[in-house]
């Protein structure tokens, strides 16, 4: 029997029975002949393993110790995180030594460099549309097939009609590199844009980041998201092709004072990968970093083989939520920027109301020449 002594919010073990099964277990912090536990691991031990807890002889139920955390932010979030790594015969730790760690990871695209055409397309900027028109021509023809600019008739079916369209991404783009000109001078384009989007002009240095480095960057108003990506490189024709037709990623501009329902978060990242495209967050103009504290360092498993603490790696440091908080650019931040200090990859679990938990793997994403920050977000089955 586990019989554990309350002091202040934590708890140690009483005797040496539960000292040796903690220890063998990774439960807690091992001091000298004691194992010290935090309220995650408390509540774990009387809920799962049939704990005693007691405080000055007297022995306490599990509803006392409740009561006492109420009051602890996200206590709940983070013991639905405990319990459901330790029950899956994983190993999630409250204290750790940073000895053993599996890297931080970040994947790297090589800049390739976009070549424009000369010359210069007159369009028609629809005001209320953010919509650019003008009929085909050469010119509009070469940005279309080869660089995909534009949308020639219906996006299925580019022989239907004369027009060609620029959204309001694509205009100010080839305004800005002297290949279109409008019927509106370009700061009262972008007034119209500021004032349908908070974040305009944080959106359009995204888009221009990636269109710069040679990728095709198209609207993901299909996929809830800013912008879909392709790699460089693909042309409308290309569609054809079952290999190369579909953009790979989806990207949602999220700057650092935005903030998002983690429920609108899981939507939008099952949304991409039920098209099995990545999603991409990208965090543009950052300031300052708030340090915060990671809840877990995980163990996960290498090869269907479970990582032991003091042998293996360890994996994953973890940020817990619950369903129904928010989450913003800035947290996000802090949370992989915390994980990268421990040269640990980052993982964000959210806990519905029903106990469920599910977990999300961050992956920076790094393209060349940019100031901005961007995160591939996955879906994670432990």
């Amino acid at each position: 029997m586990l019989k554990l002594e309350l002091s202040g919010n934590s708890a140690y073990s009483l005797d040496l029975e539960t000292f040796n099964e903690l220890k063998e277990a990774f439960i807690g912090a091992v001091n000298k002949d004691r194992v010290y536990l935090k309220p995650e691991e408390i509540v774990y031990l009387m809920e799962v393993r049939g704990a005693k807890l007691y405080k000055d002889g007297r022995e306490l139920d599990i509803d006392h110790i409740l009561r006492q955390y109420s009051d602890i932010k996200r206590f709940y979030a983070r013991y639905a995180t405990y319990k459901d790594w330790r029950e899956r015969g994983l190993y999630a730790l409250t204290s750790y030594s940073l000895d053993k760690t599996v890297g931080y990871n970040i994947k790297e695209y090589s800049k390739k460099a976009i070549e424009l055409p000369s010359g210069v397309i007159e369009v028609s900027f629809i005001k209320d549309d953010l919509i650019s028109l003008c009929k085909i021509n050469e010119l509009s023809e070469l940005l279309y097939n080869e660089l995909w600019f534009g949308q020639y008739g219906n996006y299925k079916d580019s022989s239907s009609g004369m027009l060609v369209k620029y959204d309001i991404f694509e205009t100010l783009y080839l305004i800005d590199k002297g290949i279109i000109k409008a019927n509106y001078d370009k700061e009262a384009m972008y007034k119209s844009a500021r004032r349908r989007h908070r974040f305009f002009d944080l959106m359009y240095n995204v888009y221009a980041d990636w269109r710069d480095n040679g990728f095709v960057v198209k609207s993901g108003f299909k996929f809830g998201s800013n912008f879909r990506i392709y790699f460089p490189g693909i042309k409308p024709s290309d569609r054809s092709d079952n290999k190369i037709s579909h953009s790979k990623h989806v990207l949602h501009v999220f700057p650092e004072n935005s903030k998002l329902l983690t429920s609108e978060w899981a939507r939008a990242i099952r949304v991409a990968h039920s098209v099995k495209k990545s999603f991409i967050l990208a965090i543009p103009q950052i300031s300052k970093v708030k340090r915060i504290d990671i809840d877990f360092v995980l163990y996960h498993r290498d090869r269907g083989f479970t990582m032991i603490p003091n042998r293996d790696k360890a994996s994953y440091a973890i940020y817990s939520l619950a369903e129904d908080e928010y989450i913003d650019g800035k947290l996000l931040l802090s949370i992989i920027e915390r994980a990268k200090e421990m040269n640990l990859n980052a993982l964000i679990s959210i806990a519905d109301r029903e106990s469920s938990v599910t977990y999300y793997k961050l992956k920076e994403i790094r393209i060349s020449d940019s100031n901005n920050r961007y995160f591939e977000i996955e879906w994670m089955q432990p």
